[in-house]
């Protein structure tokens, strides 16, 4: 299969599907099936505990140990082979139980790559299996479905994509259904193409099947990874080296020993029993459970992080790195968006809080302020939460607060104004909603329409560049005054700052009006109240880890999928980055060769926009 899709046009890609927007006919589904086969990849999972079990037994160590035991029944030493016999059994036993535990949690995260599509097949919708569908399938996808496929789109009303699964991106991906004619793009910049393995958070999507199985990013990726070498794991292979070392200085030794006996008149039957004896003696069997008892140990303690380990070995060469390669999202930071600095009436306003949690405080200079003593942010506060659609709740579970539905950026507006004791579920129930204009990609803004004592109150948040095209007014705490000119570009330098340090800059405003409906024609003359600059909340512990990893010598260093900015400004706020040293993209990564790339590694510590694939290439 082509990797250019997102390169053609509608028409383009249909006509190089063999598809149409009506989607194939049932036999052509079926003559697809055949030749391309179903809409799955291998995995690492899924063998069961017998064959588990008899992998425990492959390795030189064991081989040995299981022929030992067998001569030693044999020469009917019970005794020796019920020990041996032990050795071997509590051996696997204990490997299996790991691995099985670790394949059982395997299972459950593949869960989430399984279900049901809805697809447009003969001009009639039907859902199928996710494992039926075929290159040139039409998929028919809203907010809150799964990906399946890789797929380009081919209509699209307000999509927004959860990509974090390939790129780490922390918010939802904006996406729509034009040919983007650019070269060597990754993963994360091809805007009309979807992805098997993330989730449409919002919007209405068609989009035809371009790759399945295999063939899809995901599926590439998980193949690679069972192609890696695990035998390549330092202690395996020393174990590996040391049981042929074993094996030919007892060989060595035992025909060293034989010919001396033999001519020194030694029976046959004598000789052998004495060779065989010799020979089990020689081999450390206690050695294979010794080894498997301390590395299960540190399994269980890696366990107690929340590491999942599947292969006893890796816990061994996780102590041998010299390099520590971390993800941003969900990794350094909690994957949870978060106002941190609101600028407005020429102050900023800082806030303090943990993600989602609404626990947190607004200051000015550290001066804590409150929405019943501040009335510019009581606004700020009432016009954000109004003008979002989302919600928060905490996990009665895990105890930790977690976004129940919307936009993660809008979820961050509603955590904001909850910080200041403003909830939108209570606003409404006083100030009733009368209309509303969704987010699109081709507006970028967000109104909604609320009747507010007497008045009639747009609330309106959007990409900065648009509130201030549309403002004609700003609020000061003297009254709302012209916006002028010279006004715009000074805030316009206030949010390139922000802009450049990672954040993602939302401006929000308001318009009274005297109907009692919205329609786009209303968005001009608002008010502009002011911005907030949004970013990805830093988990608490993770400036000491990696304080803790660079004096265990190790070099740190950054892969993301994120943009250049939000990566570098994470990347030093947590000491990973510091000037002076190389910060490579995915763009570079595609035209440096391995020379090349192998000579600035030594001095990168941020990788940023780079695809599954090319972090795999990194490591």
């Amino acid at each position: 299969m082509e990797n250019n899709w997102y390169q053609k046009s509608i028409d383009d890609t249909l006509i190089g599907l063999k598809s149409n927007p009506d989607g194939l006919s049932t036999s052509e589904v079926a003559k697809r099936l055949k030749e391309f086969g179903p809409n799955s990849f291998k995995t690492i999972i899924g063998r069961g505990h017998f064959k588990i079990f008899f992998s425990q037994l492959t390795s030189a160590f064991m081989i040995i140990l299981i022929l030992a035991c067998a001569i030693v029944f044999l020469l009917h030493e019970y005794i020796d082979g019920f020990v041996i016999g032990s050795v071997i059994l509590i051996n696997a036993i204990i490997g299996t139980i790991q691995e099985a535990k670790a394949e059982k949690t395997l299972i459950s995260l593949e869960q989430k790559l399984r279900g049901t599509a809805r697809v447009r097949r003969g001009g009639n919708v039907v859902t199928v299996q996710e494992d039926q569908l075929v290159p040139g399938d039409i998929m028919i996808m809203q907010g809150g479905d799964s990906v399946f496929a890789d797929a380009r789109l081919i209509s699209s009303t307000n999509v927004e994509i959860d990509e974090a699964s390939l790129t780490g991106e922390s918010y939802s991906v904006k996406k729509d259904s034009f040919a983007v004619h650019n070269e060597d793009l990754t993963y994360a910049d091809q805007e009309n193409m979807v992805f098997r393995g993330t989730n449409m958070t919002s919007g209405l999507a068609e989009a035809v099947v371009t790759d399945i199985g295999g063939k899809t990013v995901i599926g590439h990726m998980s193949e690679e990874l069972q192609e890696m070498d695990i035998d390549d794991i330092p202690l395996r292979k020393s174990l590996r080296k040391i049981s042929k070392i074993i094996l030919y200085v007892v060989a060595l030794a035992l025909i060293a020993i034989s010919i001396l006996a033999w001519k020194q008149g030694m029976e046959l039957n004598e000789l052998a029993i004495t060779v065989v004896a010799l020979g089990v003696s020689a081999i450390p069997e206690s050695l294979p459970i010794v080894l498997t008892v301390i590395l299960a140990a540190g399994v269980w303690r890696m366990s107690m992080e929340n590491a999942l380990v599947k292969d006893l070995y890796a816990v061994e060469a996780l102590g041998q790195a010299t390099v520590l390669a971390l993800d941003k999202t969900g990794t350094i930071t909690k994957n949870e968006m978060m106002v941190g600095e609101v600028y407005m009436n020429d102050i900023r306003y800082d806030v303090t809080g943990d993600g989602y949690s609404p626990m947190g405080d607004v200051s000015i200079d550290g001066k804590k302020v409150t929405a019943s003593t501040d009335d510019a942010i009581r606004l700020a506060a009432r016009t954000l939460a109004l003008s979002s659609v989302s919600d928060i709740a905490k996990d009665p579970s895990s105890k930790n607060w977690r976004l129940i539905f919307g936009d993660p950026t809008e979820g961050s507006l509603i955590v904001f104004s909850r910080k200041l004791g403003i909830d939108r579920k209570n606003l409404e129930k006083t100030y009733a909603n009368i209309g509303e204009l969704p987010f699109d990609l081709h507006t970028k803004y967000h109104a909604s329409l609320h009747k507010i004592d007497k008045d009639n109150v747009i609330s309106v948040t959007g990409s900065p560049e648009v509130m201030l095209d549309m403002s004609t007014h700003i609020y000061t705490d003297k009254g709302n005054i012209s916006l002028t000119k010279k006004k715009k570009n000074e805030i316009n330098k206030l949010i390139k700052k922000s802009s450049n340090s990672g954040k993602r800059i939302l401006a929000f405003g308001y318009k009274i009006v005297s109907k009692g409906d919205i329609v786009h024609g209303d968005m001009k003359k608002i008010v502009f109240l002011g911005f907030v600059a949004i970013s990805d909340a830093i988990r608490p512990e993770a400036n000491r880890a990696i304080i803790n990893a660079k004096k265990a010598g190790l070099h740190v260093v950054m892969i993301t999928g994120d943009h250049q900015d939000t990566a570098v400004s994470i990347a030093k706020e947590v000491g990973v980055y510091k000037d002076g040293v190389y910060i490579i993209t995915g763009k570079d990564l595609i035209r440096l060769n391995n020379e090349e790339l192998i000579g600035k590694l030594s001095k990168t510590t941020v990788f940023a926009r780079v695809s599954p694939e090319q972090k795999m290439k990194i490591v």
